[in-house]
């Protein structure tokens, strides 16, 4: 019996399995083991080959994260959408580290400067607004 209709017939059988030719039964699979395998469900025959793909649990975990993470945004988005709205073009503000000589996280603010020129917004880095970065904060 080829690989490929060995799968097509027994697509729950594990890969390593040894497999007696005459039979086609697995040797070392206990008896209670098929005997599930021919009484369950169909969600549990869908679960016992869903989760022999590793790609896809962790694509199912990725999700599960994604759908955490809208649950909890408040927490990780302590900024209202208002606030945000203001400098949407912006690109991300670096985190300094060190000030006066010590460990102080800090990022510096943003201003607007209209080109009349060309009629467009600009967004620049203010150096002389800081703001400390604080871990786990309270937002507004």
């Amino acid at each position: 019996m080829s690989a490929i209709s060995r799968r097509l017939t027994d697509p729950l059988r594990r890969k390593g399995a040894a497999v007696d030719s005459q039979a086609g039964v697995e040797t070392d699979a206990p008896e209670t083991q098929q005997d599930d395998l021919v009484y369950a469900s169909q969600w549990k025959l869908v679960w016992l080959k869903f989760k022999r793909h590793k790609l896809a649990l962790l694509g199912m975990y990725g999700i599960a994260l994604l759908y955490l993470m809208m649950a909890f945004n408040g927490f990780l988005s302590p900024f209202t959408p208002d606030q945000r709205a203001e400098y949407t073009h912006a690109s991300p503000n670096r985190i300094h580290f060190f000030r006066d000589g010590g460990i102080s996280p800090y990022v510096n603010g943003y201003t607007l400067k209209a080109d009349p020129a060309t009629m467009t917004r600009t967004v620049q880095q203010d150096k002389s607004v800081e703001f400390d970065v604080k871990f786990f904060a309270r937002g507004p």
